[in-house]
C-alpha cells in the first residue's frame, strides 16, 4: 500500500446479542468481528440443542444502532426476505432441522458498523434473544493517513 494515501478504517465493526443456554440452547457465534471498509463479513447465529423436539420457526436480523433496522427474515415456510438489497442471507440444517443462519455483508462502509441481533423464534420456547449489558462498544472509526 502506497503511504501517505486517506483509508478509512474501521476497528471493531460488528458484535453480536444472543442469550445462551436457556432451555438447554446454546448458540455458536463470535462476539466482536473486525473488518476494513470494503470487505465482505459474515455474521453467524448458530443453534446448538440437546432438544430433538425444538424447531426454529423463524429467524430475523437486526441491526441495534445507531437507529433499529429490521436487515432480513428468514421461515421454512415462506423462505427469506431481505429489507436490504445489499445482503445475502444463507441457512444452515443439520438433520433436516433448521440450526441458523449466515447473514452476509459485502463490501461494508462505516454505516455498517454497529451492533446486529439475531432473534429465534423457536417452537416450543418461544423467541430467544437477550441484549448483554456487559457487551463491549465497538471503537469509533477513524480516517487519516495509513503508511
Amino acid at each position: 500500500m502506497a503511504s501517505g494515501g486517506n483509508v478509512m478504517v474501521i476497528t471493531c465493526l460488528f458484535f453480536l446479542i444472543f442469550i445462551e443456554g436457556n432451555f438447554g440452547i446454546k448458540f455458536v457465534h463470535m462476539d466482536m468481528i473486525s473488518a476494513a471498509v470494503g470487505q465482505q463479513v459474515n455474521l453467524s447465529c448458530m443453534m446448538n440443542s440437546e432438544d430433538q423436539n425444538l424447531n426454529i420457526e423463524q429467524i430475523e436480523w437486526r441491526k441495534a444502532e445507531p437507529q433499529e433496522h429490521k436487515i432480513a427474515i428468514y421461515s421454512p415456510s415462506y423462505g427469506p426476505y431481505t429489507h436490504w438489497g445489499n445482503i445475502s442471507l444463507y441457512t444452515d440444517y443439520f438433520r433436516g432441522k433448521l440450526r441458523g443462519s449466515i447473514l452476509q455483508l459485502p463490501a461494508v462502509d462505516v454505516w455498517d458498523s454497529g451492533r446486529y441481533v439475531c432473534e429465534l423464534t423457536t417452537y416450543p420456547h418461544g423467541t430467544i434473544k437477550e441484549d448483554k449489558p456487559h457487551s463491549h462498544r465497538c471503537p469509533s472509526v477513524s480516517q487519516g493517513d495509513v503508511a
